[in-house]
């Protein structure tokens, strides 16, 4: 599979007293102007299509839904860049949805959600049982797309707690993206 970088990489430029380096906003996502109405399918894809091909990932011709445009778009802005993986359409084995090239680099599952613990924790049980029985595949990096919706105090609580009732379903390491910031979630082990 084709791991190699499909993203601009994010530029740094000096920033603070320190000459800390901090990756300049890139801007994706911004004015295009309101979001058409689902109703006219037409529009909406184009609309959608527009904003897909604007990005500079390759995403190897698999459907990209407008959620994940719009995670992709706040992710590159906040200074990480990624390489889209392609979904095998040969064995149809599960695969995740792109490498984190700036961090680590890791293969990461996405996954668009409620600001809801009940909802996130079904989200990864889910994917992380689904990829192992069926495709002997494991997921173990998750990033939690809130979109707008904050991360209270209480949710991120909750959050650190996953693994502590999951014997089956643990994973290695969990971010959450809310408002255009990716934070880490801090997974208990005991």
């Amino acid at each position: 599979m084709d791991r190699a970088s499909c993203a601009r990489p994010a530029a740094t430029k000096a920033g603070g007293s320190g000459g800390t380096n901090t990756p300049p906003r890139l801007g994706l996502g911004d004015d295009w102007g309101p979001e058409p109405n689902s109703d006219d399918k037409e529009a909406f894809d184009a609309y959608w299509a527009a904003r897909r091909e604007a990005l500079p990932v390759d995403f190897h011709g698999d459907r990209i839904d407008p959620h994940e445009v719009k995670f992709v778009e706040r992710f590159l802005n906040a200074g990480h860049t990624l390489s889209w993986i392609p979904r095998d359409r040969d064995s149809r084995k599960s695969t995740h949805d792109f490498m984190w090239l700036n961090h680590g680099p890791y293969e990461i599952e996405l996954k668009s959600t409620k600001a809801k613990y009940s909802t996130i924790r079904g989200q990864i049980m889910g994917a992380v049982k689904r990829a192992k029985v069926n495709h002997n595949v494991t997921k173990s990096r998750f990033i939690i797309d809130l979109g707008d919706q904050p991360l209270t105090a209480e949710l991120r609580e909750e959050l650190t707690h996953y693994n502590l009732d999951r014997s089956l379903y643990k994973i290695k390491a969990l971010w959450v993206m809310t408002q255009g910031e990716l934070e880490q979630i801090n997974l208990r082990k005991k």
